[in-house]
């Protein structure tokens, strides 16, 4: 794996638990972080269907 996309992953990843961590914390998120947030449920959800189909 090149360092380019570990690099990707692990910004992915810290995005990814700071709304987390907001949204427990019930800080409102701005649209631009909900709208982040719910396409990369979305991707998730869709790589979970594919690896099981």
């Amino acid at each position: 794996m090149s360092e380019t996309k570990t690099g990707k992953d692990a910004a992915y990843h810290r995005e990814k638990m700071l709304l987390c961590k907001q949204e427990e914390a019930k800080i409102r998120l701005n649209a631009e972080q909900a709208d982040w947030r719910d396409d990369t449920d979305n991707e998730l959800e869709d790589q979970e269907l594919e690896a099981h189909y």
